[in-house]
């Protein structure tokens, strides 16, 4: 359900970890340590620990693979159809980095 939420501009810019055993909660505990260590049982005690990691900025190379991804998985029943969803993806993400000045949110 994570991984397929969508995003305001349809890229899912990010990705998640996963952990359900003591080993896994341990690596991600680590992150804890310091001023954060009142942490540390919440994450050793949960039964799931997820962390979410975003990317910040969605350059170019992402976005011609997403693209590429779509049109793989057959999203686009015209070629045109591509065309017109990498330029409105480029219309919001340009709101976002230059209107909005807030990409990485």
């Amino acid at each position: 359900m994570l991984r397929l939420s969508p995003s305001s501009t349809n890229i899912q810019p990010w990705h998640f970890v996963i952990a359900d055993d003591e080993a896994g909660k341990a690596r991600i505990a680590k992150g804890t340590e310091g001023m954060y260590e009142f942490n540390d049982a919440k994450v050793k005690d949960a039964s799931h620990v997820i962390v979410f990691c975003s990317r910040v900025y969605a350059d170019d190379e992402f976005l011609e693979g997403l693209l590429d991804k779509e049109d793989a998985d057959g999203r686009f029943a015209e070629p045109k159809l591509k065309e017109q969803m990498h330029q409105t993806r480029k219309i919001f993400l340009d709101i976002r980095r230059y209107e909005q000045k807030d990409e990485a949110h």
